[in-house]
């Protein structure tokens, strides 16, 4: 099976008074219809930085400054990066083909309009419809998510809606124009317990519904084991590890990803101390090419972190970056 969308290379740098913050700095990334791919890593890795490069929404000083983002359309393969974030083919790709949920939908959602008209202004702006058509297919996508009598929330604001519906409302304005891939970013933060298996149960079965790629980006390993097919450990702007996620919980080969894995109630074994990371994430200002984990590493030796340039296969079919594991 070939990937719908394949990112190579990707750099994403803020140009800043300060120096340059290489937030996303060669990350490589595959996904496929119809399979699920988790972007795991601490708060400022270059998660959602990536996310937003894909869609091309990356904002002033931030540029991509090279790589390629390959995405296969019905006319062949084009690449998102040599093209404008304003240029008509972008803007009929974002939205229409692939398309996000973004972090905290009561700042991503727009105060003045209602739920009803932000969706139905999603629809009207990809497909070639009247406004009665339009707005007869939110209801539908509004009722397709689990939003409860659709035409009373139709007008409902932001505002007026608990923040589980506030989060169904954005995964329906993402899934309106039946979308090839979804990005995900952190879909369920601040939600309860309850409300949060609704949301990943729903997002799974539309995907499996629609056969859409999903990048489900996340920093909890619970959302990950319940939800990912393939899993990409990222640390200050690269991919340390990646691989199934069968691999990455039962064999993880980055010292990064196991110090991960041995920070979470649940994961560690009954009677062993939840151990943390030492030290905390060092400044992307101005970054040489050098292991990015090695100042916190705990299986560090003399010298390691010179070798670490290039993601390399394993035994097991995971990629590292870090030349102990390999």
């Amino acid at each position: 099976m070939n990937p719908i969308l394949e990112v190579k290379d990707l750099k994403t740098h803020f140009f800043t008074d300060d120096g340059v913050v290489k937030a996303v700095d060669g990350v490589d990334l595959k996904l496929y219809p119809g399979r699920t791919l988790a972007i795991l890593g601490e708060s400022g890795c270059g998660k959602s930085i990536t996310g937003r490069s894909i869609m091309r929404l990356e904002q002033h000083p931030g540029k991509i400054v090279s790589g390629n983002i390959l995405l296969e359309t019905e006319s062949g393969t084009e690449d998102l990066v040599t093209l404008s974030q304003n240029h008509p083919k972008i803007r009929s790709i974002r939205g229409g083909v692939i398309s996000m949920i973004f972090q905290e939908p009561m700042t991503s959602l727009g105060p003045i309009n209602t739920i009803g008209d932000q969706i139905e202004e999603t629809i009207l702006l990809h497909n070639d419809v009247e406004k009665e058509e339009a707005t007869r297919r939110t209801h539908e996508i509004m009722k397709k998510v689990g939003m409860p009598n659709p035409e009373a929330l139709y007008n409902s604001y932001p505002f007026e809606l608990s923040g589980g519906l506030r989060q169904r409302a954005m995964i329906a304005m993402a899934l309106s124009c039946n979308p090839q891939v979804l990005i995900a970013d952190e879909p369920t933060t601040a939600l309860d317990v309850t409300t949060q298996a609704q949301i990943l149960d729903l997002i799974n079965e539309l995907q499996q519904e629609m056969n859409m790629a999903v990048m489900f980006i996340t920093h909890d390993l619970g959302v990950v084991a319940e939800i990912a097919d393939d899993v990409a450990v990222m640390y200050m702007g690269q991919v340390v590890e990646f691989g199934s996620v069968y691999e990455i919980f039962d064999n993880p080969k980055h010292p990064y990803t196991r110090a991960l894995m041995n920070s979470v109630p649940g994961i560690v074994k009954p009677g062993q101390r939840l151990q943390t990371i030492a030290g905390s994430v060092a400044s992307l200002l101005n970054v040489d090419d050098t292991c990015r984990f090695g100042a916190r590493c705990p299986e560090r030796i003399s010298g390691c972190e010179r070798g670490c340039y290039d993601l390399n296969p394993v035994s097991n079919g995971s990629l590292i970056r870090c030349v102990q594991s390999q």
